[in-house]
C-alpha cells in the first residue's frame, strides 16, 4: 500500500521559513540542515551529529534543525528524555552544540515552515529509507533536496527516480560528510532534486491510497470488478 507525506505543503509555508531561519539567527547565504520524524536511535540522528564538525569545516556558519518529537510507542517517555540527552551531550562532544536545535513536536504548519526554511533535508536512517517514509515524502513535496540511506536491496522506484541523493553507508558519518558536502556544494545538483522530489511526491496522493485500499478491499471480497 503506498501513503501519502505526512506534512502537507502549507499556505504561507515559505513565507514562515523565511521568519524561522531569522528567528534561529541563520547569516543569510547559510546552509540549515534539516532532520524530519520522530527521533529515535535507529533514525541515524547520531550520525548526522557526528559528521557536523567536519562539514562545517567548509561551511563554519552550517547549522541543524532535528524537527520531530522523541516520545513514541518506539520509545516511552523516560527512554526518549534519556536518548535526548544523549544526543544533546553528544552535540557538545563534538563542538556543534550551538548549532544544532531541538524544535521538538510541532504542529503541522510549523513543520512546513521548517522544510521551507532548508536547503538540504537528510534522513540517515540506520536500515535505509523507503517510500513507506512519511517524513521522506513530505521532504520531497516540499521540495527539499534530501540525502538518505538505502535499505538493504535498496529501492528500486526511489533510487531510480533521481530524486535523492544516497548516503554511501549506513551508520557512517564520514558517508554523510561527502554526500551532503557534494548536495551543500552545488546549487544545481540541489535545484535538480528538488524539482524531481517534487514530480515523485506528487504520485503519492491520498487519492492514490484511498484507490489503492479500495482496490484491495475489492479483491479480498471477490468483487474484482466493483
Amino acid at each position: 500500500m503506498p501513503i501519502a507525506p505526512n506534512v502537507v505543503d502549507a499556505v504561507g509555508a515559505a513565507t514562515a521559513g523565511a521568519r524561522l531561519r531569522a528567528g534561529l539567527g541563520v547569516p543569510e547565504g547559510a546552509p540549515l540542515l534539516v532532520f524530519f520524524g520522530f527521533v529515535h536511535p535507529v533514525k541515524g540522528l547520531r550520525y548526522l551529529i557526528e559528521a557536523l564538525p567536519e562539514l562545517r569545516r567548509v561551511q563554519p556558519d552550517l547549522r541543524l534543525l532535528v524537527v520531530g518529537g522523541f516520545t513514541s510507542q518506539a520509545l516511552p517517555q523516560r527512554e526518549a528524555r534519556a536518548f535526548r540527552a544523549e544526543l544533546v551531550e553528544l552535540t557538545r562532544r563534538c563542538g556543534v552544540a550551538d548549532a544544532v536545535t531541538f524544535t521538538g513536536h510541532l504542529p503541522a504548519d510549523r513543520v512546513s515552515a521548517a522544510l521551507h526554511a532548508a536547503d538540504v533535508a537528510v534522513l540517515p536512517f540506520t536500515a535505509g529509507v523507503s517510500t513507506k517514509s512519511g517524513a521522506l515524502l513530505a521532504a520531497l513535496a516540499h521540495g527539499v533536496p534530501t540525502a538518505v540511506t538505502e535499505p538493504d536491496g535498496g529501492d528500486g522506484e526511489l533510487r531510480g527516480s533521481g530524486a535523492v541523493a544516497v548516503i554511501g553507508g549506513r551508520r557512517d558519518s564520514a558517508a554523510i560528510v561527502r554526500t551532503v558536502g557534494r548536495l551543500l556544494a552545488d546549487p544545481v545538483l540541489r535545484r535538480r532534486l528538488a524539482e524531481r522530489g517534487r514530480a515523485f511526491a506528487a504520485a503519492y496522493s491520498w487519492p492514490r491510497v484511498a484507490a489503492a485500499h479500495r482496490d484491495l478491499y475489492a479483491r479480498a471480497s471477490g468483487r474484482a470488478d466493483a
